[in-house]
């Protein structure tokens, strides 16, 4: 039937377009897959660009600030888990991390007393745009190109909102349960 036709027709096209789109990027495009036993990053077990050894270098190369906040932590721990994030795709691009401005300036309002070198994140840096430039990560006013930040509940979740990219196998089952549905 016609309709069989171009639902088979919609699926190869979306396939072949998913073969070019990335995921985990800055683990050179792996498919993002379970991790039970991350110890960090735990929001993304289910679903993770990250092994657990690969999160655990991360963690063990970066201290902590001096005098920082549990809030100021809990941004710089968000912060080293976009590596995990099965959305990275839409934040990290061409070996740069884009993080939304408003992420910055609540990092910089969080981590505003604690000590770098001596000194504190306030007196080094004028604003969150200044402190996210400092550390070479691009930095967007939008909110859908870039990485962010939401606590919900105690828990820290470090996402992109980017758009969604439905698998070919999803939208093919769709197709054919609407050629069932409507003939």
């Amino acid at each position: 039937s016609v309709g069989l036709l171009i639902c088979f027709s919609l699926t190869a096209f979306a396939v072949l377009a998913s073969v070019d789109q990335p995921y985990c990027t800055f683990f050179g495009n792996r498919a993002p897959a379970p991790q039970p036993t991350l110890h960090n990053c735990t929001w993304y077990r289910q679903h993770s660009c990250c092994r657990g050894e690969e999160i655990n270098i991360t963690f063990a190369s970066v201290r902590p600030l001096q005098g920082a906040s549990r809030s100021c932590l809990r941004y710089f721990n968000s912060l080293m888990c976009y590596i995990c994030s099965p959305s990275q795709w839409v934040f990290y691009r061409g070996e740069s991390l884009t993080v939304c401005r408003d992420f910055c300036d609540k990092w910089y309002q969080a981590c505003g007393s604690a000590f770098i070198k001596g000194q504190t994140v306030a007196s080094l840096f004028e604003n969150g745009y200044k402190l996210c430039d400092s550390r070479q990560f691009k930095v967007s006013t939008g909110k859908d190109d870039c990485f962010r930040y939401v606590a919900e509940e105690g828990e820290v979740f470090a996402e992109a909102s980017g758009p969604p990219r439905p698998p070919a196998v999803a939208l093919a089952a769709a197709c054919v349960a609407a050629l069932l549905i409507y003939p």
